[in-house]
Formats: C-alpha cells, sequence, structure tokens
C-alpha cells in the first residue's frame, strides 16, 4: 500500500532537462512488511540500531555521573570538555558503523526524518524506533 505525501519536490530526468520541461511528481511514503527482517540482514540492521543507541545512551549517560561530578572540584572544566568531546566521538563513532548496515539513524527523530523523506518505510520506522527505545531503556537499565 503507498499513501501520497503532501510535499511536492521537483523531480528531473538526470539533471538535463530544461526549466520549462521541469516536472513536478508527488513523493509516496511506503507502507513495507515485515518480512524485511525475517532474514540475516534485515535482523542485522534492527541489532545495529540496537547497539548504536545503547552505545549512545551508555556512554552520553554515563559519563555524565553526578558522583563524579561532585569530586572534580577546580577540574570540572576539562571534564566538561571531555565529556563533550567523547559524546561526539560515541554519535560520530556509532553513525559511521551502523550506516551501510541500517542507515546509521541511531536515534528516533532521525528515523522519524526519513520516513517523512519517503526513504523507509512506516513498517521500518515503527521497528527501528521499538529497537532504538529498547537500547536506550537497557542501557539506562545497566547504568541504574
Amino acid at each position: 500500500m503507498i499513501l501520497e505525501n503532501p510535499i511536492t519536490v521537483p523531480v528531473k530526468d538526470n539533471g538535463v532537462l530544461p526549466k520549462e520541461q521541469e516536472t513536478t511528481k508527488k513523493r509516496q511514503w511506503k507502507l513495507g512488511s515485515f518480512r524485511e527482517f525475517t532474514n540475516e540482514a534485515g535482523l542485522r540492521a534492527l541489532f545495529a540500531e540496537f547497539l548504536g543507541t545503547f552505545m549512545l545512551v551508555l556512554i552520553a549517560t554515563g559519563g555524565i555521573n553526578p558522583r563524579i561530578i561532585e569530586t572534580l572540584g577546580t577540574n570540572a572544566d576539562l571534564f566538561n570538555f571531555s565529556t563533550s568531546f567523547g559524546v561526539g566521538m560515541t554519535v560520530g563513532l556509532m553513525i559511521y558503523l551502523c550506516v551501510d548496515v541500517s542507515g546509521g539513524h541511531v536515534n528516533p527523530s532521525i528515523s522519524l526524518m526519513f520516513f517523512l523523506d519517503t526513504q523507509i518505510s512506516f513498517v521500518r520506522l515503527v521497528c527501528y524506533i521499538v529497537v532504538q527505545f529498547g537500547g536506550a531503556f537497557t542501557a539506562a537499565g545497566l547504568l541504574w
């Protein structure tokens, strides 16, 4: 089943059409099927999203531990820099590692953006969001 996206975008065939012949085509959202996750590639994509979100929450939340911040005293500036650098490197690394397998979304809002831009199906969006929340809650439970 295909739903129409209300956003219209100009589409050029190979970028060689003159401006007078440009056509406007509506993007179409795809519903998708759960069968795309029954093979190894589909399960690998779900695991990559789970692991990416798990590591992001584990490092970002685990690095900002109130017990560590209390003991720092005057070294808090260096701690803030290293925490920010570590979180940024974690995001970059998780996206780099997951991009070939699942698209490297690592965040439900990014998955939603890809759906609204008609690059993933609705079923893939729902599965990614469930797995990403699962990874985030697992990391939070491990830190708790």
